[in-house]
């Protein structure tokens, strides 16, 4: 699509004529039909991302820190998942709310299923309902206002996933239990962000270079909770500071 600069339409009907016809001949009204199977998984598989993978209700902010917009993904991020007492009052405290039903979900991942299967498309169902669980109740764990049942669950899944896609993923999922008060990292996350791109005055004060040394220390203190991948893969959080 992006090599030629052609249209969703006709890339679908180039895919749909080169990996799913495979010689067959078709009547229009069934090309028609299969096209139709066809953009209708997409658009579930979009739904899914924007809904699962990401907090929608956090998503859609623009945030920024010091010199950097605040990304709209935080806690999920290529192979890692982060579910921390820190990341939930970061996110509480910035506006992340629960909003997707869990039936609303499972009929999404059925009817891609179903789909999958009419259109015979090279589909692993089981992973990605298994990788989008973790994502449902990691989205539930950091913004619901009750996360029990979704901290629960996330001890069962998280043992079951590794059994079955061993180090695949980096499940890096802390107890939420004391940190369900996140005062500290809340009010943290309240003064440093803001939601304009320019600098406040206040910023001037908050990274001015007697404060550096005091955010080193509480950084190394919650190191833990910070998404593994922050220092190695992102901007680290000594650049981030500085």
């Amino acid at each position: 699509m992006f090599r030629y600069d052609e249209g969703i339409k006709k890339c679908l009907k180039g895919f749909h004529r080169r990996y799913l016809r495979k010689g067959r001949k078709l009547s229009r009204e069934d090309r028609q039909k299969e096209l139709a199977g066809l953009r209708r998984f997409l658009k579930l598989s979009e739904y899914l991302v924007l809904n699962v993978l990401y907090i929608r209700s956090f998503a859609h902010r623009r945030l920024y820190v010091h010199k950097m917009r605040v990304p709209p993904l935080l806690h999920a991020f290529w192979n890692t998942l982060t579910v921390t007492p820190f990341m939930r009052a970061v996110l509480r405290s910035m506006g992340a709310e629960f909003e997707l039903d869990y039936r609303v979900f499972l009929r999404a991942m059925k009817e891609m299923r179903i789909l999958a299967n009419e259109l015979s498309l090279p589909y692993d169902a089981a992973f990605h309902r298994d990788l989008f669980t973790l994502y449902y109740f990691a989205q539930e764990a950091l913004s619901a206002e009750l996360p029990r049942r979704a901290i629960e669950s996330l001890e069962r899944l998280q043992i079951s996933f590794r059994e079955r896609y061993g180090d695949l993923y980096d499940l890096q999922i802390l107890p939420l239990g004391r940190g369900l008060r996140g005062l500290l990292p809340a009010l943290a996350a309240r003064l440093l962000l803001r939601r304009h791109r320019g600098y406040r005055i206040l910023d001037r004060i908050l990274f001015s270079s007697p404060m550096l040394s005091l955010y080193a220390a509480v950084l190394n203190r919650t190191a833990k909770q910070m998404p593994s991948f922050i220092n190695s893969r992102a901007m680290s959080i000594e650049e981030l500071i500085r």
